[in-house]
C-alpha cells in the first residue's frame, strides 16, 4: 500500500500530526480517498491529490457525510500505468479481471465510469502455476471501443478540475501539469505484459484463504490493485459486496 493516514475526525492535534507527519517525507500533496461501512448511492468522489494547504477545508467535507478519510503520499492517478480489479467469485473456482490500460485508473473500474479494456477468466487455484495455468479466457476492447474509452476518460478529468465537460479541456489540463501517460496511448489499447500478470498471481496466490481466516468473511470479494510504475504494484481496496452495499 502507499505510506499514509486513517483520519476519523478533525482536532487541531491531528491537524499538528499530519502536517509534521508530511513535512517529514517533503510532502506539499496528499492523495485523499474516503469510505464508510455502509456506502450511500451517490458518494462523493476520491482517489485525487490536493495541497495541504486545503487540508481542513477538503476533511470537513466527508467528515460531514460520516466517512473516514484516507491520506497518502500524492500519486497522481493520471499517471497509473495499469489498474486491475479481480473478482474471487462465490465458487472459488474462478475469477475474474477487469483491467483499464495506461492514463486511466482504479475509480474508473470501481465507479463503471469506463468499460473495462479486458476481460480474463483465471482459475482460481491456478495463479501458482503462473500464466498457462490461470488464464482460462481473455479478451480486449477494438480500437474504436479503446478511442471512446479515452474521450470518456478526458471528459472526466476535464470535469474533476472544473472545467468544461469536453475532450480538449481534459487533454490541455494533462499537457499543462505533465501527467502524459494517456496522451501516448490515445489509439490502441496494449494489452497487460505477462510479467504484471505474474506478479499479481504471484500476490493472490493464497489470498482468498488468508483473507477468510484474517477476517472470518467467506464469498465474492473483490481485490483492487494498480501498477504506479514498472515496479510498484499497490493495493487499494479488498471488498465484500454483501457487506459494503445494502439495498
Amino acid at each position: 500500500m502507499l505510506e499514509g493516514l486513517v483520519v476519523e475526525d478533525w482536532s487541531d492535534d491531528g491537524e499538528a500530526f499530519i502536517k509534521a507527519f508530511c513535512a517529514e517525507r517533503g510532502w506539499r500533496e496528499l492523495m485523499l480517498r474516503h469510505d464508510r461501512r455502509n456506502e450511500t448511492p451517490k458518494s462523493p468522489r476520491g482517489g485525487y491529490t490536493f495541497p495541504l494547504s486545503q487540508l481542513r477545508l477538503e476533511l470537513d467535507r466527508f467528515f460531514r457525510e460520516d466517512r473516514i478519510v484516507i491520506l497518502f503520499e500524492p500519486k497522481s492517478p493520471y499517471d497509473d500505468v495499469y489498474s486491475v480489479n479481480v473478482l474471487f467469485q462465490d465458487d472459488g473456482d474462478t475469477a475474474i479481471a477487469e483491467i483499464v490500460g495506461p492514463g486511466f485508473d482504479a475509480s474508473d473500474l470501481q465507479r463503471g465510469d469506463i468499460s473495462p479494456h479486458e476481460h480474463i477468466t483465471l482459475r482460481a487455484n491456478g495463479f501458482a502455476g503462473g500464466i498457462r495455468t490461470a488464464i482460462v479466457d481473455r479478451t480486449w476492447v477494438s480500437d474504436s471501443e479503446y478511442r471512446a474509452g479515452v474521450q470518456a476518460r478526458l471528459v472526466k478529468i476535464a470535469k474533476r478540475h472544473g472545467l468544461p465537460p469536453e475532450e480538449r479541456a481534459g487533454r490541455n489540463f494533462l499537457e499543462s501539469t505533465g501527467h502524459t501517460v494517456l496522451l501516448t496511448h490515445l489509439d490502441s489499447y496494449v494489452p497487460i505484459p505477462d510479467h504484471f500478470l505474474s506478479r499479481i498471481f504471484a500476490e493472490l496466490t493464497d489470498l482468498p484463504e488468508a483473507l477468510t481466516r484474517v477476517s472470518g468473511n467467506r464469498g465474492a470479494c473483490v481485490v483492487s490493485m494498480s501498477f504506479l510504475g514498472e515496479d510498484r504494484l499497490t493495493f487499494w481496496d479488498v471488498v465484500w459486496p454483501r457487506l459494503k452495499y445494502y439495498l
